[in-house]
């Protein structure tokens, strides 16, 4: 019986480590007209670690507790860099981005 309560609580000390450790941050992406940019991108800044909205606009992305300078990008669309702060189990944090300016030569 000891050892199945030792096996416990050891599992119980892991979760709470794990979800102490790593949260997540989700949201939609949007345009300037409210419409869902699908497959949109977000990623850390000066990393290669980022995900892919899906075809709703809709990304989730896991991130330790801390600040972390995120990155939102669409063809065709400015970035947007926003520092993000994770300290609770789950954050929300929907944005638009704008048309870019710039016109694409032939």
């Amino acid at each position: 019986m000891n050892s199945i309560i030792k096996h416990l609580i050891s599992a119980l000390f892991l979760i709470g480590c794990f979800s102490i450790h790593s949260q997540h941050l989700k949201g939609v992406i949007t345009n300037h007209e409210g419409k869902p940019l699908p497959f949109a991108t977000v990623y850390i800044k000066n990393t290669t670690y980022g995900v892919a909205a899906n075809s709703y606009g809709e990304y989730f992305i896991e991130l330790k507790n801390g600040k972390h300078q995120l990155i939102f990008s669409y063809v065709g669309y400015k970035n947007i860099e926003k520092e993000i702060i994770i300290n609770k189990a789950s954050q929300y944090y929907n944005l638009q981005l704008k048309p870019s300016s710039e016109e694409l030569l032939e």
